[in-house]
């Protein structure tokens, strides 16, 4: 589980949590990892696929700022680390 929001009835704060889910001990567990990693948002799509986490854009929305990413973020959960993946824009 990455990012999300959480309002505490005076702002809305945006976050950039890493969590993971173990069953056996029904808890949840944060992952610290080095930078680079994506920043705070909410609204974005993750997916697990082959030992990766994925996730695409999301927005960061509080009371001061507002912006859309459409940025794509890998992290390795064996390596335990994330890694930025460029988009390449199609020519021609």
């Amino acid at each position: 589980l990455f990012g999300g929001e959480y309002f505490d009835g005076v702002e809305n704060i945006v976050l950039d949590d890493l969590l993971r889910w173990d069953a056996t001990k029904n808890d949840w567990k944060q992952i610290v990892s080095p930078k680079p990693k994506p920043a705070p948002r909410c609204a974005h799509s993750c997916v697990f696929y082959k030992k990766s986490l994925y996730v695409f854009g999301g927005e960061l929305a509080t009371a001061d700022q507002y912006h859309h990413y459409k940025d794509l973020w890998k992290f390795d959960t064996s390596a335990q680390k994330w890694e930025e993946i460029s988009l390449k824009k199609k020519t021609g």
